[in-house]
């Protein structure tokens, strides 16, 4: 048997100002017959506690993809699911109800991410060829299926899909062959949906040998998944057994599929982003006062986005999306000034400073001979993504606030301008 080591990938992303993590990731090894006090086999079960690398503010979501497989020849089943999830660990439960399980490796995957919602179904007993899962990712444009338990009891050739992703429901189809489907008894796995900025899958391929990928550029904060989502499994004297292994530098990943007695399969080559957004940050600003003639025609503030030519000068609560084509924002504020009062403004700087620094404030007063004052602005867009803003406009003040999905704080003023009394 072999002994190859998969590539191990521990990822921990960590809130500037909060020891909170929102992703992480690791390998499992234990499940294995070198390791002591794993005898798969006759009704052995065990249970496990992985710890994560840091503590979670929520529940995150966990799943896992199989790495490694070897499983006794002819007739055998393991069963496996996640039984326990709290902010710091999560428990994994394996049982081996016939013949010896050798070996079953993983990459495990936490999240705390609304962007990802995971759906468990573990341990699947004469899985039906159709089988519908209702999911609260209403914005869900893509999802993978990730095989984590199986039982047979002779030749098998299926493969695992989602069939169908609506707003509300997602359909996992499994591939009927006759006589050979019904040697499938119990089929567990774990449904991964995402947004459009989440889940890109790449390809799907059926191999029947050892497969090699070769080098491929890497997709910037992400985790290449790559879920064995079908087998083929016809020559009952040998032993099942998949092994992938994984390489990757800062600019490429490759990965290879194989084993000396190896069971054609069907995977999936998936990469799952992992990015703590942050919002826009204030790098440069020129501010006017003066008199205008025509402001007193105007509305309390006009708001101009000069790269998309996007006006907003009535009062009311707007929303737009600046596409992740841009990589800086002119923002420019016409502020109309009243007499005897004061201009107050503030404008988000910086992510990773300290709270009192985070924050430019200025303050402008409003004299006779000042009716208008105008802040011409420009942000630094910090992340490579689809820019969510709502901007909030009334008789004495402007608001502009970037929402974040994935943040801690998911919604950050980058622009609050105010008309207030001396």
């Amino acid at each position: 048997m072999s002994s190859t080591l998969v590539f191990i990938l521990i990822i921990t992303l960590f809130n500037p100002t909060l020891a909170y993590i929102k992703y992480d990731s690791g390998y499992f090894t234990q499940m294995d017959y070198r390791v002591d006090g794993f005898d798969c086999l006759n009704s052995f079960s065990k249970s496990y506690t992985i710890p994560f690398t840091g503590n979670f503010q929520n529940i995150p979501q966990v799943f896992l993809i199989l790495e490694i497989i070897d499983m006794h020849w002819g007739s055998s089943e393991f069963q496996m699911s996640i039984t326990s999830i709290t902010l710091i660990n999560f428990d994994v439960f394996i049982k081996c109800t016939t013949q010896e399980i050798f070996t079953v490796c993983f990459t495990w995957y936490a999240i705390d991410d609304n962007r990802i919602q995971v759906i468990n179904s573990f341990n699947l007993a004469d899985p039906p060829t159709s089988k519908i899962f209702n999911h609260q990712l209403s914005n869900a444009v893509s999802a993978i299926v990730s095989p984590i338990s199986l039982s047979l009891i002779g030749q098998l050739d299926f493969v695992a899909s989602v069939s169908q992703l609506t707003s509300a429901t997602v359909t996992i189809s499994i591939s009927y062959v006759a006589g050979k489907f019904e040697n499938l008894k119990q089929l567990g796995y774990q449904i991964i949906l995402g947004t459009d900025q989440m889940l890109n899958i790449i390809e799907t391929k059926v191999i029947t040998s050892i497969y090699t990928s070769g080098e491929f550029a890497r997709q910037k904060n992400s985790w290449l998944l790559v879920p064995v989502v079908g087998l083929q499994y016809s020559i009952t004297v040998y032993n099942l057994k998949i092994t992938k292994s994984y390489t990757q530098t800062i600019s490429t990943a490759s990965f290879s599929v194989f084993e000396g007695t190896m069971c054609p399969n069907t995977f999936q080559k998936v990469w799952l982003a992992y990015i703590l957004y942050r919002a826009m940050e204030c790098q440069g600003m020129r501010i006017s006062s003066k008199f205008d003639c025509e402001a007193s025609a105007r509305g309390p503030f006009y708001i101009q986005i000069e790269e998309t030519n996007q006006i907003f000068n009535s009062i009311g609560v707007f929303s737009t999306t600046i596409s992740s084509i841009y990589t800086s924002l002119q923002i420019n504020i016409i502020a109309k000034c009243q007499n005897d009062k004061n201009m107050s403004s503030k404008f988000h700087k910086c992510n990773s400073c300290a709270s009192n620094q985070k924050t430019y404030l200025l303050n402008h007063y409003c004299i006779p001979n000042i009716n208008q004052i105008s802040y011409f602005t420009r942000f630094n867009i910090v992340e490579s993504v689809n820019q969510q803003l709502s901007i909030t406009i009334t008789d004495t003040s402007c608001l502009i606030e970037q929402l974040l999905d994935n943040s801690q704080v998911p919604i950050v003023n980058i622009v609050d301008v105010q008309l207030v009394q001396f």
